[in-house]
């Protein structure tokens, strides 16, 4: 598994641009146009349960959203593991891809540090710097 992943992870840092990538992997924020919609609320996959409800109430609706197994969220130490085959010189260039994604949706560079830092240190042991 962790070589498909390291693959997968190779081909998004090789892609710093949309064009040539799967809608699946480009930014949110090239799909969503953040600065030319007046969005009132953005809300988070992994709380999306509570959002969900929280938005229902929002718009005077019954809480009858459920979302099923298929799409619970909840972290785990296994998604680091994933990252110790992956060169920390990719998961830094994907981190800079995602970039605008992380700040313009409310999430700190705290939430990616720990998966660069279970990269592979022995590739490029360099800080994190924030893309200019």
């Amino acid at each position: 598994m962790n070589n498909s992943f390291t693959a997968f992870a190779q081909y998004v840092a090789a892609n710093p641009g949309n064009s040539k990538m799967n809608f699946h992997w480009s930014t949110t924020f090239s799909q969503c146009h953040p600065c030319a919609i007046d969005y009132n609320m953005i809300t988070h996959l992994e709380h999306s349960a509570e959002e969900s409800n929280f938005i229902m109430r929002m718009l005077g609706e019954r809480e009858s959203t459920k979302l099923g197994e298929r799409y619970a969220w909840s972290p785990a130490t296994a998604d680091e593991l994933k990252w110790q085959s992956v060169p920390r010189g990719t998961a830094k260039d994907i981190y800079k891809h995602y970039y605008l994604d992380f700040v313009l949706f409310g999430y700190s560079p705290d939430d990616v540090i720990k998966f660069i830092n279970a990269a592979d240190i022995g590739t490029v042991a360099t800080q994190i710097e924030m893309p200019s």
